[in-house]
């Protein structure tokens, strides 16, 4: 055994125990520090072992890291700057959610957003469908819905009355407000239940053999429909069937038995009394001034909504920009609320009579407008020939309108009576489980006990062509704090919170 000493020479080491094999340090100097050499040499050859005795650091002194400590040491910092981050993202997204649907929504899905704020308002609405996502949770299993007769039918689709196996929930909370659809679940967090099925209800249609620009028309309806949100004057859409071949494709909507207005209307012609008096609950025997306001009203409140959901769709008797220029707007369907109302009037008459349609437009140029209906109060044909003003700024738009004929509606209350006014507070009508026999809500259960509700409610559908009447009393609506103080009228008792008029294709 040799020990390397300062000019790298291996010297005898003489400190070997009795078995001459074992070297033993007693007392480690600084001298001892250095490399061993152990020589074994015997007749079959010489073997040596190189051995290094390492002096140790001073206690407290940090060792210098070796490769795989740098490696560990960076891992460890990459790993918590990545779960760091991540727990920012989350916590971006969930504060995000907070603001756009008022809840974190971590194990279920969001409410659709309200898409309408963000489009072009210079743009149609119909020409922004593609900004508009469908909603999957308006699905709606086409096995639960049995198909009943036909209500109508079109070049391309067909009109059905049906009956669903399902209820019809309002989201609580939602980006747009009051949504209510047709669901076969029922989240507790987030929905009411207001009504138990089977509801009837009305399904739009393809027709066998319709192609891909049909569907993608149907489609766009539904989006549409979807997006501007549910109204107590307006034909709600409650669910689809979008999965399937193309005349597969169902939508559905809200169902009203009493037809359109336009057919009510003329149906009444004989009993009409062109005076103030109290709501009725039955139609067929009294049909006063007082239904025909109340029906105008009504309908201002639908056209409001839809102007404030950009879903104006062009009707029947257009503006004169509208006919020169193809300008529709708000305005413009205030020319068109003027028609319907002069037809309201005349209960069910032809908008300019003894005039050939390739007159009309002349006519209106030159500056002449229809005259007042046979006992149509000043007021109202007034309100007429406002919303036939030349210029569209000259116009009142629908929130106008409506204040107009809430003026109108309350100077004649003491004619009407009390039954005739519903004076709302703040607070939302509480929801009473007792339903018709079509699954909704009785109207009359829900209601203060002293009020007698009148019976004229006129609708208008979003997606049709036309003006339309209906009768329904779409009790759950949450009530707005201002002027919403007339009762939920319709043509008859309503026998659904789901009455409403047929829609044509």
């Amino acid at each position: 055994m040799g020990q390397e000493n300062s000019r790298g020479l291996h010297v005898p080491v003489t400190q070997w125990d009795e078995k001459n094999h074992t070297l033993r340090i007693k007392s480690l100097l600084e001298q001892h520090y250095g490399e061993y050499v152990c020589v074994a040499e015997n007749t079959f050859g010489k073997d040596t072992v190189v051995l290094s005795l390492v002096k140790p650091p001073p206690v407290g002194a940090l060792k210098s890291p070796g490769p795989s400590s740098k490696i560990t040491f960076i891992v460890a910092i990459v790993v918590s700057v990545a779960l760091f981050l991540l727990l920012l993202i989350i916590a971006a997204i969930l504060y995000r959610r907070r603001q756009l649907y008022g809840g974190f929504y971590v194990c279920t899905t969001p409410p659709l957003p309200d898409m309408i704020p963000r489009l072009d308002a210079s743009i149609p609405l119909i020409e922004q469908v593609n900004k508009l996502p469908y909603d999957k949770r308006w699905e709606f299993p086409r096995e639960q819905l049995h198909f009943g007769k036909v209500l109508g039918s079109g070049a391309f689709g067909e009109v059905y009355l049906a009956e669903a196996e399902g209820s019809i929930i309002s989201d609580n909370i939602s980006a747009i407000s009051s949504r209510h659809r047709l669901s076969t679940k029922r989240d507790s967090r987030r929905v009411s239940t207001l009504s138990q099925g089977p509801i009837r209800v009305a399904v739009k249609t393809l027709k066998e053999g319709a192609d891909e620009l049909e569907r993608k028309d149907l489609i766009s309806e539904l989006k549409i429909l979807i997006h501007i949100g549910s109204h107590k004057n307006i034909v709600n859409v409650l669910a689809a069937c979008t999965k399937g071949r193309y005349c597969d494709i169902c939508v559905i909507i809200e169902y009203c038995p009493h037809g359109n207005m336009l057919m009510f209307l003329r149906n009444r012609r004989d009993i009409y009394n062109p005076i103030w008096l109290p709501p009725t609950e039955d139609a067929a025997k009294q049909f006063s001034l007082t239904d025909v306001v109340s029906a105008a009203f009504q309908v201002a409140r639908a056209m409001e909504f839809l102007a404030s959901r950009k879903g104006l769709v062009p009707v029947k008797w257009m503006a004169i920009e509208s006919l020169t220029d193809r300008v529709y707007s708000e305005q413009s369907d205030v020319w068109s609320f003027g028609i319907f109302l002069w037809e309201l009037f005349t209960l069910g008459g032809n908008p300019y009579p003894m005039l050939p349609p390739t007159e009309i437009y002349q006519y209106i140029i030159e500056g002449n407008r229809m005259e007042r209906p046979v006992d149509c109060p000043e007021e109202m044909y007034s309100m007429m020939r406002d919303c036939w003003m030349e210029k569209p700024e000259d116009r009142p738009n629908f929130t106008a309108l409506v204040q107009r004929l809430d003026h109108v509606i309350e100077s004649n209350m003491a004619a009407m009576g009390s039954e005739g006014y519903l004076e709302l507070g703040d607070e939302p009508l509480k929801l009473i489980e007792e339903t018709d026999d079509d699954g909704y809500l009785k109207p009359t259960e829900i209601v203060p006990p002293t009020f007698k509700p009148a019976l004229l409610n006129g609708n208008v559908t979003a997606s049709s062509n036309n003006l339309q009447g209906s009768n329904r009393s779409l009790t759950n609506e949450p009530k707005s704090k201002e002027h919403e103080r007339y009762t939920e009228l319709g043509f008859k008792p309503a026998h659904s919170a789901n009455d409403v008029a047929e829609t044509e294709l």
